[in-house]
């Protein structure tokens, strides 16, 4: 399984020939290959996760694509193009089996958000801190950075708690070049307490696990 970072929280993964895309943003300004794409999660309804415009570039380049997200997004962008799904829920796209979890938007309340676990391996989480409940591990955590909802005392323990193989930042747009270096060594220092290999994919870049 290969997976592709792009700005922000935007994940690409490969797997079988099938593509799957997380989260195509606002942000995610280097996304841009909407071709031959099985399946999109958009964990919620917040704009940095949530593009209307890429999610129809999508759909009129791949028109046999399924779009998973929850039901606020589903409201704006159209229930009639998307499948609503929260915790608990499952499904099978081609090559990916997809298990979701949770249901809320870490500190707001009334913004619903779905945590992702992608063929039992990839964990992103959106804006929460959801660990699977179900005893499913964790083989690669995208584990958010920086955000107006987040303390990175917080993040850290999130880190410790998943217990994940691999660790990689997403969620961080918001941090310069100075808050990467704080922000990265506080994190990756939790990732080694337990563990756990801590890596930084630039945009574009790669990891296959």
């Amino acid at each position: 399984m290969k997976i592709t970072k792009y700005e922000h929280s935007c994940l690409v993964v490969e797997e079988g020939g099938d593509k799957l895309v997380i989260d195509p943003g606002t942000f995610s300004t280097s996304f841009n290959n909407y071709e031959d794409v099985t399946a999109v999660v958009v964990t919620h309804v917040h704009g940095d996760h949530f593009d209307p415009e890429k999610l129809n570039q999508i759909i009129a380049s791949s028109p046999n694509v399924k779009i998973y997200t929850t039901g606020d997004v589903a409201k704006e962008f159209g229930e009639d193009k998307v499948k609503v799904v929260t915790g608990g829920d499952k499904a099978k796209a081609s090559s990916f089996n997809l298990s979701f979890y949770g249901g809320n938007h870490e500190l707001y309340e009334g913004f619903q958000n779905v945590a992702v676990l992608v063929n039992g391996k990839l964990l992103h989480p959106g804006d929460s801190y959801t660990i699977p409940d179900d005893g499913s591990e964790v083989t690669v955590l995208a584990a958010p950075a920086s955000a107006p909802w987040l303390r990175v005392t917080e993040a850290s323990k999130y880190i410790k708690d998943c217990h994940a193989k691999q660790v990689f930042p997403i969620h961080n747009s918001l941090l310069s070049e100075i808050g990467e270096s704080i922000h990265y060594r506080i994190l990756s220092e939790a990732a080694a307490e337990v563990g756990s290999e801590w890596t930084v994919l630039k945009p574009g870049e790669s990891m296959v696990i």
